[in-house]
């Protein structure tokens, strides 16, 4: 029996004017198990206003038992779009739960309401679904066979691929998403499979593209050492689109099987192309393709494309430090007028720097060229005046790695123009440096005219390990001096 609080949130979630006092009541009705308080749940997935129907789908997520999943599921036969994708979104999050009450419509006579079924179920990704799931391969409805093709795709079942094959010549209209299903499921029986179709079409000109392009990418999740090399042999039988989707397929099937890759230097430059595509997926393969053949110019066009995503940018940046050129280059490209991320590129050159300073304290560099570090040090340092704070912060970082000694002579200049807010500013950008002579220079504004730079100078050090009055005859170098 339901207690009086109970029907009056029921009677507000169904009848109250005020969305906010409905919404209320569906949030409170999620700690209620009664059978009411979930008919209530259900009804409000209907309400005209998203906010009350997104908490009666939150409420009814925390019940999740055999009534409610049932009621739900009855759903996905409504008209209403908004209903059967909230039918769609709950059954989704409840995954096995969902499974009883949704097989009955997979054999539904509306086709659309066994596509739907079919649909959740795959997405719930089951193996003990096959049985089930196999026999609508043959449904009289194309939509309806093309979802059962991608439920056994997303369920992943290496036991499915033995009837999916037949399907790609029985049915022409599955051709691409049989080829997308075997690629998940991925194992020898589809990737052979999948190889055998691409040797056909490859050298069939009048072949859909769209198929190829299809079994290309399907190749990517799967393909072994054997694709591999296939793959390598034809890569110039395609062009275009095509082409891409290829080096994306190879470099993707090299990095899953730690293959060394072998980069002409035709397939260099249509590397050095990918990076200009639209995909962020083919710009990462084109660059984890380039670092198989770095040089000048694939290090200038990395540096071209840093700043585009913190991921990309995350790859760039080992690849190039590798290089003993990359200072130079850096340094050169930083003089250039040609527009660059400025800050992932000082960031990079900070990088660089550390790297040789790190090889220097193990003997196993040459020392880089006075000149050289004085140029990067004076392109670092010109930026300040117009950079954001972001900036700022690796502009500090940067030459600190540079020169500490030049660093600090260059902050001295700088701070004596900055005002209170600015100078605590740099600050606590400078708690984040690892050099010694950083902290050196915090301590200095223990003594500041303004109360407050004072205050977080002394807290910046206590909170960095030292005291009030730090330690400052710690060897000071530059990136050409050993410690």
């Amino acid at each position: 029996m339901a207690s009086e609080t109970i029907k009056q949130q029921i009677i507000d979630l169904l009848t109250d004017n005020n969305p906010d006092v409905r919404r209320h009541s569906a949030e409170e009705l999620a700690n209620c198990n009664e059978e009411q308080a979930i008919t209530a749940l259900t009804a409000a997935l209907w309400d005209e206003n998203k906010g009350v129907r997104d908490a009666a789908s939150r409420s009814l997520c925390v019940h999740g038992c055999e009534s409610v999943v049932q009621a739900v599921a009855d759903f996905i036969r409504d008209e209403n779009i908004t209903a059967r994708n909230l039918a769609r979104e709950l059954l989704e999050n409840w995954g096995k739960d969902s499974v009883p009450a949704l097989l009955p419509y997979i054999n539904d006579p509306s086709h659309d309401v066994r596509k739907f079924a079919l649909d959740l179920l795959g997405l719930i990704g089951n193996e003990k679904l096959l049985p089930h799931i196999l026999p609508l391969l043959r449904d009289p409805d194309e939509n309806v066979v093309l979802s059962a093709v991608e439920a056994l795709g997303n369920i992943g079942s290496p036991k499915a691929a033995s009837s999916l094959c037949p399907m790609f010549d029985e049915k022409e209209f599955t051709q691409a998403y049989v080829a997308e299903a075997l690629g998940k499921i991925g194992g020898k029986n589809s990737c052979d499979f999948l190889l055998q179709k691409f040797k056909h079409y490859i050298s069939n000109p009048s072949a859909d593209p769209l198929v190829m392009f299809t079994i290309i990418e399907a190749l990517g999740q799967c393909g072994n050492k054997d694709a591999l090399q296939v793959l390598q042999n034809h890569i110039n039988d395609v062009k275009g689109r095509l082409r891409k989707a290829l080096m994306h397929t190879i470099i993707q099937i090299s990095e899953r099987l730690k293959s060394s890759l072998q980069v002409s230097e035709s397939l260099k430059y249509d590397l050095l192309d990918a990076l200009q595509h639209d995909d962020m997926n083919v710009k990462m393969s084109a660059v984890k393709g380039l670092a198989h053949c770095i040089d000048a110019e694939v290090i200038r066009t990395l540096i071209y494309s840093l700043g585009l995503s913190q991921e990309l940018d995350s790859v760039i940046f080992p690849i190039i430090e590798k290089d003993d050129e990359s200072f130079s280059i850096v340094t050169e490209m930083l003089e250039g007028t040609r527009t660059i991320a400025r800050n992932e590129t000082i960031i990079l050159l900070g990088k660089l720097a550390e790297k040789y300073k790190q090889r220097l304290t193990n003997s196993s560099a040459a020392p880089l060229p006075d000149d050289l570090l004085h140029r990067a040090f004076d392109l670092v340092a010109q930026e300040w005046n117009n950079a954001a704070d972001q900036t700022r912060g690796a502009i500090i970082d940067t030459l600190f790695h540079l020169d500490g000694d030049r660093a600090v002579e260059f902050l001295e200049k700088v701070m004596n123009d900055l005002d209170s807010w600015l100078r605590i500013h740099i600050i606590e950008l400078l708690a984040t440096i690892a050099d010694r002579r950083a902290i050196d220079f915090i301590s200095r504004y223990l003594e500041d005219d303004d109360e407050m730079v004072r205050k977080v100078a002394a807290t910046t050090l206590k909170s960095s390990g030292y005291s009030d009055d730090p330690v400052t005859d710690a060897p000071k170098t530059s990136i050409n001096k050993k410690f």
